[in-house]
């Protein structure tokens, strides 16, 4: 915020400037053969700091002033520069980009999607360098003991895309298995990072950069568990119960919870955890399979104190949100899973 609010102030002195300096001498004096000249150069450090910041609207206002005067060759090879990144982020706004993973029929698998949107009215072409899939998967048992494997892969899938307007791609990836084994409970989440590449709109190329990619989760269920889905409410009325917190129990429930209650669920126990951790804190550590689970939080143990302050910081952070999703997930270091357990990776 201090470095847009600075840049800012160097466009309203530049504004300023140049406005008095046109209301007495006329049009601008002609620029220098090279270089910037002085009187630009708040205006290209401010169309600077907008780009930095992603403000597509002063970037654009910024340079509708630049056009305002006689720009030198290298004023104006720098203009057009900022030019190309405004584009280029302009026509990279228009597409949306998503995982998804699709039941296959048979128990246990699936296919990985990628889904392409071009939400525009003119044709794009989308090439970008070879991408990082990676894939988390956690598992745990009734006992809560927790079982994980994290990989990663390059995929050249967005490669060369050709994208019709308003149109959606779907894209198969490939299939793959989610083995449960003798696990209560297997969950698994898919992220795609893009690295910077080229869009191009009517055979010109702009910058494609920061391209946002939706991951996607994929849960599994032994049979025993996958009867009936749990609500927030009856979870939350387990948690507060005053006799002793039973950790298969609890985790038996917590595994039920649908994903888009997770954040109601959270909200429910959180209440219960504030107070064991005043009055009871080893309670707490009954409950941490299931809050580990619940929350996605597989870094904290039965710390009752700990727990109570990620809860409270986590609903802060949501009720800041405008769209409630899951929060990055931090993998731990994978653990051996071996046998009929194994979560393998196609």
């Amino acid at each position: 915020m201090l470095q847009a609010s600075r840049f800012l102030l160097l466009v309203a002195f530049a504004g300023a400037a140049c406005v008095g300096d046109m209301e007495r001498k006329g049009p601008a004096e002609r620029a220098p053969a090279t270089g910037v000249a002085p009187a630009h150069r708040s205006i290209f450090a401010a169309l600077a700091g907008a780009i930095e910041d992603g403000d597509q609207g002063m970037g654009q206002a910024l340079l509708v002033r630049l056009r305002l005067f006689a720009l030198s060759a290298d004023e104006e090879r720098f203009a057009k520069g900022f030019e190309q990144v405004l584009v280029g982020r302009d026509l990279v706004s228009r597409l949306e980009l998503g995982l998804s993973s699709e039941p296959r029929g048979e128990s246990g698998r699936y296919r990985l999607v990628l889904t392409i949107e071009n939400l525009g009215r003119e044709e794009l072409r989308l090439h970008l360098p070879p991408a990082d899939l990676s894939r988390f998967r956690l598992a745990v048992d009734p006992e809560g003991t927790e079982r994980s494997e994290y990989d990663t892969r390059v995929l050249r899938v967005l490669s060369d895309l050709e994208l019709a307007p308003r149109a959606r791609r779907e894209l198969d990836l490939f299939d793959y298995t989610l083995p449960i084994g003798r696990f209560l409970a297997v969950r698994e989440r898919w992220q795609l990072y893009a690295r910077s590449g080229e869009i191009y709109r009517n055979d010109q190329c702009f910058p494609a950069a920061n391209i946002q990619i939706a991951p996607c989760e994929r849960m599994r269920l032994c049979e025993l568990s996958a009867e009936k889905p749990v609500s927030p409410e009856e979870l939350a009325r387990l948690f507060g119960a005053e006799s002793a917190l039973e950790t298969a129990v609890l985790l038996e429930h917590a595994v039920r919870v649908l994903p888009e209650h997770t954040d109601s669920a959270i909200r429910g126990v959180a209440p219960h955890v504030e107070r064991w951790a005043r009055t009871d804190p080893e309670r707490i550590q009954s409950a941490a399979p299931a809050l580990r689970w619940l929350t996605h939080n597989t870094q904290l143990g039965g710390e009752a104190l700990a727990w109570n302050q990620y809860l409270k910081a986590r609903l802060k952070a949501v009720e800041k949100r405008a769209v409630l999703d899951l929060p990055p997930v931090t993998p731990p270091i994978p653990g051996p899973i071996s046998g009929r357990d194994s979560l393998y990776l196609p």
